[in-house]
């Protein structure tokens, strides 16, 4: 599952990984919360969206691939999940009068 939400990085199969036992980088980490934020679609990471010249002429547009790599109804049941700590739960500090 971590794969198919954009980690990368080999990982181990520990119990103590979903505390955080196993480095990745911060943009794979990114990655796999924009696909929950997403509800499922994932799209990979990328630095440049479009390149224009003076004139405005577009030189290079990023094309996205979505790609569905999790169910919309289980994305929302994790993103709930996560809302919730936030609102009530062990994270109340972190919020900060926006959504999560």
């Amino acid at each position: 599952m971590a794969q198919r939400l954009g980690i990368e990085s080999p990982l181990e199969p520990y119990l103590s990984i979903t505390l955080g036992a196993q480095g990745v980088s911060p943009l794979e980490m990114a990655a796999a919360y924009s696909t929950l934020s997403n509800f499922g679609t994932r799209i990979e990471p990328y630095l440049v969206e479009r390149i224009t010249d003076r004139d405005g002429t577009v030189l290079y547009e990023h094309v996205r691939a979505p790609r569905r790599v999790l169910s919309e109804q289980i994305a929302a049941a994790v993103v709930g999940s996560m809302e919730k700590v936030v609102s009530s739960g062990t994270a109340r500090r972190a919020d900060i009068g926006r959504p999560q």
